[in-house]
């Protein structure tokens, strides 16, 4: 995925876990987008959401848009992922065409 993004001329920061990205954002970095994969190793993609959402609460920060990133296309996986706060979903294989739509949806840019 870092590949597609470099390519399309935006650069990434990658997070194995959803710790990794919670510590990522908690010491000060603000993405234009998350992409969240709904399974991980540790905390799924719905937790990790609902964490982030209310840390950006607390913290009195702006929304950051997620989109999420599946293998499951049915429609009520999609409904759940919106309204657990996601912004959009996307499924798998994720193309560069598909990313950078929801890039340039989010980000308002062509590159970052």
């Amino acid at each position: 995925m870092d590949a597609m993004l470099k390519k399309a001329g935006w650069s990434c920061v990658l997070a194995e876990s959803a710790y990794d990205a919670m510590e990522i954002l908690v010491g000060g970095l603000r993405p234009d987008v998350i992409f969240m994969d709904i399974r991980m190793p540790d905390v799924d993609g719905f937790a990790a959401t609902k964490k982030i959402r209310q840390w950006e609460l607390d913290s009195s920060l702006g929304h950051t848009p997620i989109v999420a990133l599946s293998a499951d296309a049915l429609e009520e996986s999609k409904c759940r992922a919106l309204s657990e706060g996601m912004d959009a979903y996307l499924t798998k294989p994720i193309t560069l065409e598909r990313m950078s739509g929801a890039l340039e949806k989010f980000a308002g840019a062509v590159g970052n």
